[in-house]
């Protein structure tokens, strides 16, 4: 429709678009393999969780615009986390969140470092994070309703990729995709 003459078109306010991101540990091939075993492993006790998704979260961002993933790169870059050796010996199950998973019994100290230098930087470019303690993990299945894991051999993983992660979200559950990412030293 024409505007009525003198009118001045203003342009509509474009919707910003967000998106779920994190960023992780993400595993190399051999140690995702190894993850994927156990969590199919989990099948009676939940439903196991898809290999291309297994990671170790440091940093849960959520819902952000788009146009701050550029900055969230940045700060996960500019953190310094180092690679970490870890062994994945410890076997556990968050009821509430009804998911089995494992971590390391002993988490290295660079591990916790690491993960407190990402929260700050990506605090200090303006990101809000969850305040609760930094629990190392991989989810390996969810569903479960029972709280017994059985006993599977402990993961050793050489951790030397950290990633910036979107989480797509549909009817056939979360796929994640690596939007960034940085080889450790």
């Amino acid at each position: 429709m024409p505007l009525p003459f003198g009118a001045v078109a203003r342009p509509r306010p474009v919707a910003q678009r967000n998106e779920r991101l994190f960023v992780a540990l993400w595993p190399d091939d051999a140690t995702r393999a190894r993850l994927a075993d156990a969590a199919l492993r989990l099948r009676p006790v939940g439903r196991p969780v898809a290999a291309a998704n297994l990671h170790l979260t440091l940093a849960f961002l959520g819902s952000v615009p788009a146009a701050r993933r550029a900055v969230a790169a940045r700060a996960m870059r500019a953190a310094g986390v180092g690679a970490v050796d870890l062994v994945l010996d410890r076997w556990g199950h968050f009821p509430g969140a009804r998911v089995a998973w494992v971590g390391p019994a002993a988490p290295p100290a660079a591990l916790a470092g690491g993960q407190q230098r990402l929260a700050a930087r990506l605090r200090e470019a303006g990101f809000t994070l969850e305040h609760r303690a930094f629990h190392p993990h991989v989810t390996l299945a969810r569903d479960c309703a029972r709280p017994t894991v059985p006993g599977l051999a402990p993961i050793p993983w050489p951790a030397r990729r950290l990633a910036l992660v979107r989480s797509h979200t549909g009817a056939g559950g979360a796929r994640y995709e690596v939007v960034d990412a940085v080889d450790l030293d």
